[in-house]
Formats: C-alpha cells, sequence, structure tokens
C-alpha cells in the first residue's frame, strides 16, 4: 500500500473508498470487497496512531501556531506540489485569521507554471463566495501542506480585486486580467499588516 506522509488525514480513505465506489459500478463484488477491507485496515491505523495523544482544542490551536509560524515561501521548496494537496487548503494569515480556500489554480500561459491560486471567500456550500485571484508567489505553505499562509488581513482580501469564477482566463487575454491582480497585491506587500 502506498502512504502518502504528506496528504492530509483521511486522504488514503478518500481515495481507497472512491476506488471502491467504481469497482462496485462494474458488479465487481470481490474486488470491490477486497478494497473496503483495506479501508478498515487503514482506518484502524490512523486510530491506532491517534491514541495517546492529547487532542483537546486547546493543543490544536497550538499545534496551527506552531504550524504557521514554521511556513516557508512556496518559491523557496525544493519538492514538487500535487494539485489534490493545494486544493481546498485553507488559507490563514500568520496571525491564524481564516482568509478562504483554495478554489482553483491558475498557469501561467509562458512555462506553465503556477501563476495565480484562487481564493474562495465566504459563502455557504458555494453559494455567494467571492474569488480573489492570488499571485502564487505571495503565500508561503505549513510543512504539512494543509494551511497556506498570506501575509495579509481580511480587509485587504475584501479590497482585493475580485474575479468572476471560470472566467479569469476566458473573458479577456491573461496580461490584462492579471495586471490588477499583480498590481494590487505588489502594493499590498508594501503596506503594513494588522489582524
Amino acid at each position: 500500500m502506498i502512504r502518502y506522509a504528506n496528504a492530509r488525514p483521511g486522504y488514503e480513505v478518500r481515495v481507497l473508498l472512491a476506488g471502491a465506489d467504481i469497482v462496485a459500478r462494474h458488479s465487481k463484488q470481490q474486488p470491490c470487497e477486497d478494497v473496503l477491507v483495506q479501508i478498515q485496515a487503514s482506518y484502524e491505523e490512523y486510530k491506532t496512531d491517534l491514541q495517546g495523544r492529547d487532542l483537546r482544542v486547546a493543543n490544536a490551536m497550538g499545534f496551527r501556531k506552531q504550524e504557521l509560524s514554521l511556513a516557508v515561501p512556496v518559491a523557496s521548496r525544493t519538492t514538487a506540489f500535487r494539485s489534490d494537496d493545494l486544493l481546498g487548503s485553507e488559507v490563514r494569515t500568520p496571525g491564524n485569521v481564516a482568509l478562504g480556500s483554495v478554489d482553483d489554480i491558475v498557469m501561467g500561459p509562458e512555462g506553465g507554471k503556477i501563476a495565480y491560486f484562487v481564493v474562495a471567500r465566504g459563502g455557504v456550500f458555494g453559494l455567494g463566495e467571492r474569488h480573489v485571484a492570488v499571485p502564487w508567489d505571495q503565500f508561503k505553505v505549513s510543512q504539512n501542506l494543509h494551511i497556506l499562509v498570506l501575509d495579509t488581513s481580511k480587509d485587504a482580501m475584501d479590497q482585493a480585486p475580485r474575479i468572476i469564477k471560470g472566467r479569469f482566463v476566458k473573458a479577456e487575454p491573461f496580461a490584462q486580467q492579471t495586471a490588477k491582480a499583480d498590481a494590487y497585491w505588489t502594493a499590498a506587500a508594501k503596506t503594513p499588516r494588522t489582524d
């Protein structure tokens, strides 16, 4: 069984459950049952790993602050990023204030590298969300990839240029669309942050 050391908790179980669903749709009962047995084993291993740990909320908050303080700029990482590790990741300030979550990854037209994260803010179950494009190099990443750190404030995110989901690169040329975001975040990086 392949282990994903940097994957979010439950990743392995979710992947196996999706596999069991696919096998079941093809009426393959025995392979489906085999995958379900592996899911149970993975879950039991996860439970055993958690036993004996002090998982009170106060300790979790201390852990989160420690993880945020150890975040490093994305550009300085020497390992590759997986899209399934980044999509849905929380975005927080260094002071642990929630800013949103990564809704989309935008690749630049030159070189095919990550150019922006589209951060979804507000809303309930995707309804009423506001989307903000933030340049990739503005982020820091926690060691376990569970949290992305952005040195800004909620007010700055509220004032950032919004984009229409799904139309970031379609409505007009990429360079025109990104000019506003780049100008805003360049200025924001020079402005002192207040949490």
